[in-house]
């Protein structure tokens, strides 16, 4: 049982024996931390919007969400047409 020894770049070819995995391929990389970056970003904009929200007592900080200025949300207005508003 003489298994060919295990260079650095059989392992990055996955060509050794067939029993190491290869790596990932740059461009599969490269989109998973463009795709994990566009999640944090999402969520960030999210937080601004939940904190445009009335109905939620809880605020996230200012420094930690993305985005601008929002316009109140509908339940801070008589005038804004919602079938929620008073007015």
């Amino acid at each position: 049982m003489n298994a060919p020894p295990v260079t650095a770049g059989s392992v990055r070819t996955g060509k050794a024996t067939g029993d190491v995995p290869p790596i990932h391929p740059l461009w599969l990389r490269l989109t998973h931390w463009l795709n994990a970056l566009a999640v944090v970003l999402m969520v960030m904009s999210g937080w601004r919007i939940y904190n445009a929200s009335p109905l939620f007592d809880f605020r996230f900080p200012d420094e930690i969400t993305l985005g601008g200025w929002l316009a109140p949300s509908c339940g801070t207005s008589r005038r804004c047409g919602c079938w929620w508003s008073t007015g």
